[in-house]
């Protein structure tokens, strides 16, 4: 019974040497309390993993679509954000949340759930279109706010730096929506983790860096917004928050 098991566990104390040599894993302080905690710590860490690869997947398909689109709808051709700019966005914004999730609290009733499959994938079909959505719409905005600073203020550089602080702000509202994909962001538990909230206000005041000083300036090719221009830079992101909200509310109805 020991083999056919998915996980074979054996008695460290009571158990015998033929059982140990069979089992995959010894309880060698035979409490089975251990046995739960293991599982839910295993939960953890599968949970975690799977919020790290959500944000990582979300901004590759906004990189792509946004570079596809300047190139198809010649916005910017391979102008779009510059070498710098695609760093600030994978190793400043993206990295240390995604860091954050990695040492995320459990979620909510993560020990309610049933067994997963042992065939089933990381991220599922659901949430691979869900992501792509998401990245489609950061892609569309991120053209949207080039073309504007073009066409309105005159300026390439005001379109990317409008781009680049609204990427790294939505950045916020994506992981306030992948962190529980199936319950709202508007509970208490999106407060439990105070590193994550560092997180997000690093992001906060990275984008002012990024727009409010010379050596920023320098180094990412950004310039100044004023005050309405940051304001049209918080609006998508408070968008994809809502986006994601009526997901969760539809996929409630539907259960």
């Amino acid at each position: 019974s020991i083999k056919a098991a998915d996980i074979g566990i054996a008695m460290g104390i009571t158990g015998t040497d033929v059982a140990k040599g069979a089992a995959e894993m010894i309880l060698v302080d035979d409490n089975f309390s251990t046995i739960i905690s293991a599982i839910e710590e295993g939960r953890k860490i599968y949970d975690n993993l799977q919020k790290f690869l959500r944000i990582q997947i979300a901004n590759l398909f906004m990189f792509i679509l946004a570079f596809l689109g300047s190139s198809i709808f010649a916005i910017a051709g391979t102008s779009l954000y510059t070498p710098g700019q695609v760093l600030w966005i994978h190793m400043l914004i993206v990295a240390p949340i995604g860091m954050m999730f990695g040492l995320d609290m459990a979620s909510p009733g993560i020990m309610n759930r049933k067994p997963r499959k042992n065939d089933e994938s990381l991220i599922s079909k659901r949430m691979y279109f869900k992501l792509f959505i998401f990245g489609a719409f950061m892609a569309a905005t991120s053209l949207y706010l080039y073309n504007m600073g073009q066409t309105i203020y005159g300026s390439i550089q005001i379109g990317q730096t409008m781009g680049l602080v609204t990427l790294s702000l939505m950045n916020i509202f994506l992981a306030l929506n992948i962190r529980f994909p199936k319950d709202t962001a508007f509970q208490r538990a999106t407060f439990s983790n105070h590193r994550l909230i560092y997180a997000y206000l690093w992001i906060f005041f990275g984008s002012f860096l990024l727009t409010e000083t010379r050596l920023f300036h320098q180094i990412f090719g950004t310039v100044s917004l004023d005050a309405y221009q940051w304001g049209i830079c918080l609006i998508p992101g408070i968008v994809l928050l809502i986006i994601g909200e009526i997901d969760k509310r539809f996929i409630q109805n539907k259960k």
